[in-house]
């Protein structure tokens, strides 16, 4: 036996258990023996290999909904005794039906509202063409199948009042002139959160991001010099950059004055410097709204009514602020109130010009006459 190939056997005595049968699979698509490397191949496996390299630049939020939603689909395939690579559009019709009947997931065995299986099959959909990607199964079996349409979720715009209000609470809450409770707080802790949480939510409103996008921001996305901020970690993973005004320029400059001096390269962060989720800034959203008792309306609700505001002067600029492919998308978000119509139609006027100029017209005759 040669040196070469005695380096080799050890190589492989030391190689662990689980990259020695990814090699084994590796080797076997390589060499033609699909059938092989497709029986090897686990639900649990790739599942595992999409979660680590598919999701590490999404939200945490959508990697929880990944995981939970395929955990729960490979638990019913092999209940089924349905291997990965034997995979079909029909499984993919049943496994669904089986969704909307409550008979899998949260456990309380009530029914599946049309939204969730409709984000149900769009995970599915691209946890298969990955697989199909990797060598995992001989071709993707879903290439024609048809995500199910759902409702479109209806979005309570706030109006500029209740805008108002919000942002005048995130001071207000923190202050023991006005709120007792919040003397029991040291004064650093409360002025963090103030500035903190003023900054975050007049920056929803400032630039019509969506929360995780907010929450993601690192301190070299904001760029005051240019007043433009940078958001990467977006919804279709592809950056856009925005621009500022001074009055956001100056809340975050406030804020960055009391931040927490820390190895975090997140720009909002917690007391502690650990970075904020969208779950729990969610809740600290309701304590503020409450405190203004301006309720009925989510933080994506604020994204809707930037849009509104700058759709009023250039619908194009909304929609690249957005991040939106389409325009028709962007014109899901915006809204329009009943004063706003008002003045539309009181500024067109459609019959009042239209007498108006059959008056002058009339007038105009009798002065020829």
């Amino acid at each position: 036996m040669t040196k070469q190939q005695l380096e080799q056997l050890q190589n492989s005595k030391e190689q662990p258990e689980s990259q020695s049968e990814d090699h084994a699979r590796s080797h076997a698509l390589r060499s033609g023996h699909k059938e092989m490397a497709y029986e090897q191949i686990t639900w649990q496996d790739a599942v595992k290999d999409f979660l680590r390299q598919s999701l590490s630049t999404k939200e945490q939020k959508t990697q929880k909904y990944y995981q939970l939603n395929l955990k729960r689909l490979a638990a019913w395939a092999l209940g089924q005794n349905i291997a990965l690579p034997d995979f079909r559009v029909r499984h993919m019709r049943e496994y669904i039906a089986v969704r909307s009947e409550g008979k899998q997931g949260r456990g309380e065995g009530g029914r599946v509202c049309e939204r969730t299986l409709r984000h149900d099959a769009i995970c599915i959909r691209v946890f298969i063409r990955y697989c199909a990607a990797e060598g995992y199964i001989p071709r993707d079996p879903l290439t024609d199948y048809v995500v199910p349409k759902a409702p479109k979720a209806f979005v309570k715009c706030p109006s500029d009042q209740e805008v108002s209000a919000l942002l005048i609470a995130v001071p207000t809450k923190w202050s023991p002139a006005s709120n007792r409770a919040a003397s029991r707080m040291p004064v650093k802790a409360r002025t963090f959160l103030a500035r903190r949480d003023y900054a975050i939510l007049a920056g929803l409103v400032e630039t019509a991001a969506r929360i995780g996008e907010m929450l993601s921001l690192r301190l070299e996305d904001y760029d005051c010099d240019r007043m433009q901020i940078t958001f990467r970690r977006t919804k279709t993973d592809r950056p856009r950059t925005v621009p500022i005004s001074r009055d956001w320029q100056e809340a975050v400059d406030i804020y960055l004055r009391v931040r927490p001096h820390c190895d975090s390269p997140l720009l909002f962060i917690s007391r502690t410097g650990l970075p904020l989720s969208v779950t729990a800034y969610g809740a600290q959203f309701r304590h503020y709204a409450d405190f203004a008792g301006v309720t009925g309306w989510s933080l994506h609700g604020l994204r809707h009514y930037a849009l509104s505001q700058i759709a009023r002067t250039d619908v194009l600029a909304a929609q690249l602020i957005a991040g939106h492919t389409s325009l028709v998308v962007t014109q899901g978000y915006l809204h329009t109130s009943a004063d706003q119509v008002r003045a539309a139609h009181t500024q067109a006027a459609p019959l009042s010009r239209l007498l108006v100029n059959r008056r002058t017209e009339r007038t105009e005759k009798k002065r020829l006459v």
